[in-house]
């Protein structure tokens, strides 16, 4: 700020920040709270709030105080990348999905310029932005681990949802049986991502504390996230987090290195303790219910008690040589070692309880002829045995072979093929029954392989996880989604499909069946949606975040600041390429508000300075000419900050193109909400033919969403009303057609049936049936379709029309057989449309 400013004046600018800071805090928390139980409502109504916030500060002359290096290469790279998801929006084959999906991005960006008007105004406005993150993340933590477990905050905060939504049906995450909390977004591994953002910008807070009452706080938010994060164990976001750590070590300097290696041990300690003594109340109910809750509280305050010893800890090894501190952490790494060894190698039987589901193991066989030995006490109830094995293509379609599946035996013999990569046991028995000893022998019965039945020192669910990890069915099917998504980018390499784009195009490419929305990688979703040029914009909007940091490596002041910062953006860069977090709304958001900090604190050129000297009584004497030497004695020159004038702030013109750009995605919404309220004004008692004529208006208003109105459209059509609608309808089903997706096909099928064009109806019955070529129930009933029309047309003695479901269904028969020469999966008619196919 300029020293000049008036004091009025920053009354003013403090009580604008304090307003906007309240209502992004509101707007973010609740987006974080309901988004699991609202969808893409939710997405956009706070997307719209943000906008509406940044059109004010816009309006009312708020970012007229940027100076000119505010625009720098990310803001630049942002703008781009917005530009061109604004423009694909206009050609998005997803339609109202496609809007939902923009929001998340709008959303994130909005943000982004928020939060650099608000750091610009007051930098202090960094540590509340970065308290609302760890604060909203911490009190999704609370609410996640209660919904997995004891559920009564979870379920005063349902009660409230379901009198509001009218919606007794909702759940607010909970717990997959022996292996994770799904938490309050009902992703796991976004909200993984999300606590680990929370983690790092805890440790900045606690950091940088300085008061009790700031550092009591910070300690709460470390060890809620950090909790919350373990308790979704989420793979990626696990390994990204590693990344992320040694980067926050590495780049925290000598002097703070020793205060983050604690915070950091510390918080690992207490978290894993907690989770590890809570774990056994996830998924249960009753008094054991409060194991997650209680743990979490008691380790918190072991982590309280733990961080007060962080200063003489770091007294303690400011005095240590290098050699001492490389002993330290030779001895951690030991220890570390020691413990993950200890915690994989000492086993313990297993109990079933409730809740607890399937005992499922691992091991690794080399292919032929075993026996497994089991010992267990037998509760009343039916126990039963699973034995599959599964290799890397079973993996990426989630299949497998079965060896042995049954009432366990004494000894249970089974054949392991040639091609298995793993073996899975699983075993399902009544509440109560304990396993003691899993063993794998050969014929001979000499052991192959104790399978431990549960971990002495590993969480369950922990453990549940680890199985099969080198065969991870996950990680198999992510190559298939990489691989789909970048088909799907060659069909339009150069500005893809528009948002959303892998959701809609994904039938045409997929080998199998399996049901996403995304490649599960942001860099290939980006290329499916905005093609090369999108994809170059994101990679520079990383990458210049990433520049801007490097080139502050040695010369950042606040080191905590700095090394968070480069922690999150690593994370951010990382964990999104094995995972969806950038198709979450709220994910956007957030990672956003971090990148707008990286741009405002360290992607700004260095400020203009004169050189001024100063005088003997301390004023400031004249500056030194240029070319021309202080006289000798005199004192050496230094840099005074020049402050922005009115040449220095960022250009009117600029503003106003920013203005306008954001008008656009305003004006989208506002046609969508007139689009949908003129429809539902004509549908409530007008005629069909005023019902219609709406239909028509809001596929112009609501573009987005117009196949919908389309469809509506052909479905209300007659072939008794005027030509007009006929001409209409004619061009709305060909639309349909156009937009290929297996929905919009069924109602051009539909369409072009009710108005007899029979030959078009059975040319798209087979393409739509192409979309899905590997439906055993979709290809039943193509020829369900076939065949009861072939009945009709036999009855009718209508000769022409046998003539073309005979040519058609013998078309669609080939397609079936070409499909199975090349397909992994077994598709099996029904025995009558067996018999059908054969009489063709």
């Amino acid at each position: 700020m300029n020293p000049n400013t008036k004091k009025a004046s920053f009354i003013t600018i403090d009580s604008y920040s304090k307003i906007t800071l309240i209502l992004i805090s509101i707007i973010i928390t609740l987006y974080m709270l309901l988004d699991g139980v609202t969808g893409d409502s939710v997405s956009k109504l706070a997307t719209f709030s943000m906008l509406l916030l940044l059109l004010f500060a816009m309006v009312t002359g708020k970012f007229r105080e940027l100076p000119k290096t505010a625009v720098n290469p990310m803001v630049i790279s942002i703008s781009v990348y917005f530009l061109i998801y604004t423009v694909s929006l206009f050609y998005a084959t997803t339609g109202q999905f496609a809007l939902g999906v923009y929001s998340y991005y709008l959303g994130g960006i909005i943000v982004f310029f928020l939060t650099v008007m608000l750091v610009n105004r007051e930098t202090s406005n960094t540590r509340t932005l970065l308290s609302l993150l760890a604060c909203s993340t911490a009190l999704s933590g609370i609410f996640s681990i209660d919904s997995a477990s004891w559920g009564w905050l979870s379920g005063v905060l349902r009660n409230v949802l379901s009198a509001l939504l009218k919606n007794d049906s909702l759940t607010l995450g909970g717990f997959e049986a022996g292996t994770r909390m799904t938490s309050i977004l009902t992703n796991p591994n976004v909200f993984a991502s999300l606590t680990a953002l929370g983690i790092l910008s805890a440790a900045y807070l606690f950091l940088s504390a300085q008061s009790k009452r700031q550092k009591h706080l910070s300690t709460g938010l470390l060890i809620v996230n950090a909790v919350s994060f373990l308790y979704c164990f989420s793979l990626g976001a696990m390994m990204g987090m590693l990344f992320s750590v040694v980067i926050f070590i590495a780049s925290a300097g000598k002097e703070e290195r020793s205060r983050v290696v604690y915070v950091i041990l510390t918080t690992i300690a207490a978290s894993f303790l907690s989770v590890f003594a809570g774990f056994s109340g996830m998924g249960k109910s009753g008094a054991i219910a409060l194991l997650p809750l209680l743990s979490l509280l008691i380790f918190g305050f072991v982590l309280f008690f733990l961080l007060r010893y962080m200063d003489a800890f770091t007294a303690k090894t400011a005095s240590w040589g290098k050699r001492r501190i490389v002993v330290l952490l030779v001895i951690l790494v030991l220890l570390f070692s020691a413990g993950a060894g200890a915690a994989v190698s000492l086993s313990d039987s297993f109990t079933f309880q409730p809740g607890s589901g399937s005992l499922r193991r691992a091991v690794s066989l080399e292919p032929g002829d075993y026996e497994l030995a089991l010992s267990l006490s037998k509760e009343e109830g039916k126990t039963t045995l699973l034995i599959e094995s599964q290799n890397y293509g079973q993996a990426s379609t989630h299949t497998s072979t079965v060896l042995y599946e049954g009432v366990p035996e004494n000894t249970t013999s089974f054949t392991v093929p040639m091609d298995s990569n793993i073996t899975f046991i699983e075993i399902s028995a009544p509440n109560g029954t304990v396993v003691d000893r899993i063993a794998v022998t050969d014929e001979k019965g000499s052991i192959i392989k104790n399978v431990k039945p549960d971990y002495l020192l590993l969480p369950s669910f922990m453990a549940n996880r680890l199985q099969g990890i080198l065969v991870n069915q996950n990680a198999a099917q992510r190559f298939v989604f990489f691989e789909d998504g970048l088909k799907i980018a060659a069909m339009s390499p150069i500005i893809g499909h528009g948002p959303g784009a892998f959701e809609s195009k994904v039938l045409e490419v997929q080998d199998y069946y399996y049901e996403t929305k995304t490649p599960h990688n942001h860099y290939i979703q980006t290329l499916d949606d905005t093609g090369v040029l999108g994809l170059l914009a994101f990679a520079a909007i990383m990458f210049f975040s990433a520049a801007a940091l490097i080139r502050k490596a040695r010369s950042a002041e606040n080191r905590a600041l700095y090394s968070s910062l480069s922690a999150m953006l690593v994370m951010m860069i990382i964990h999104s390429a094995v995972e969806v977090t950038f198709f979450s709304g709220v994910y956007n958001m957030v990672a956003y508000l971090i990148l707008g900090l990286i741009s405002i604190h360290y992607g700004q050129k260095v400020e203009k300075t004169s050189p001024v000297v100063e005088s003997a009584a301390g004023g400031a004497a004249a500056s030194v000419g240029k070319g021309k030497p202080a006289a000798k004695g005199a004192e050496k020159p230094r840099k005074k900050a020049v402050y922005a004038t009115a040449t220095d702030v960022v250009p009117s013109v600029v503003l106003r193109s920013a203005l306008a750009l954001f008008l656009i995605p305003l004006l989208i919404f506002i046609g969508q909400f007139a689009g949908q309220n003129t429809v539902k004004g004509a549908g409530a008692g007008g005629s069909t033919e005023k019902f219609m004529n709406a239909l028509k208006t809001g596929t112009i208003l609501d573009f987005t969403n117009d196949n919908s109105y389309k469809s509506s459209y052909i479905i209300t059509y007659t072939p008794e009303m005027p030509e007009t609608y006929k001409a209409t309808a004619e061009q709305y089903a060909q639309d349909l057609v156009d937009h290929n997706s297996f929905s919009s096909l069924s109602y051009a099928v539909s369409y072009y049936l009710k108005t007899n064009q029979l030959e078009k109806t059975y040319q798209i019955v087979n393409h739509r049936q192409s979309l899905l070529r590997y439906d055993k129930d979709a290809w039943n009933e193509t020829f369900d379709f076939y065949r009861e029309h072939m009945e009709l047309a036999t009855k009718a003695n209508a000769t022409p029309e046998l003539a073309l479901i005979k040519k058609y269904a013998s078309a669609a028969y080939d397609q079936l057989k070409a499909y199975l020469e090349t397909s992994p999966l077994e598709i099996t008619l029904s025995e009558e449309n067996q018999a059908f196919v054969v009489g063709l």
